[in-house]
């Protein structure tokens, strides 16, 4: 369920989103595969008018690992997913990149899902295969997701949120 099909309090999300660096081994449900493909396939165009492609990049049920050759220098631990953003480089692209990404993160954090901007600590040539990167495009940013762990790492407290 998006946050468009329900009432949501924006302000309520922004306080209770963080950065989670630390998620549960545990693979996302099917259902929740289904709901943030939807969330993605309904934020496609910026408000000023640019266009975004994401891709989910999910772990393989039962093989939390399975995601380790995106590479995230150590930031992320257990990641049960990835979502890989690609936009244009025409003006006013980076603020319709950054408004979209941030929707999809509150419309997560909705669902009770963790997740994490990575900017400059993703290798961007493991996610440019991904999402089939296009000679017009770059990958700005992608995000780290998945259920959060009980237990904070030492990283997690060093990085703060």
């Amino acid at each position: 369920m998006t946050i468009a099909n329900t009432k949501v309090n924006y302000e309520k999300l922004i306080i209770k989103r963080y950065s989670c660096r630390s998620y549960s081994k545990t693979a996302l449900s099917e259902s929740d595969i289904k709901a943030i493909e939807e969330i993605i396939s309904q934020n496609l165009k910026g408000p000023f008018g640019s266009k975004v492609r994401f891709k989910l990049n999910a772990a393989v049920p039962g093989n939390s690992k399975s995601l380790k050759d995106l590479g995230t220098y150590g930031i992320i631990k257990n990641p049960a997913a990835f979502i890989t953003g690609a936009v244009n480089t025409s003006d006013m692209a980076l603020l319709d990149f950054g408004y979209l990404m941030e929707k999809i993160i509150l419309e997560l954090t909705s669902m009770d899902i963790g997740t994490c901007w990575l900017g400059g600590t993703f290798k961007k040539s493991s996610f440019t295969s991904q999402i089939e990167l296009r000679e017009d495009e770059s990958i700005p940013a992608v995000i780290s997701l998945g259920y959060i762990a009980e237990k904070e790492t030492a990283t997690d407290r060093m990085a703060g949120y």
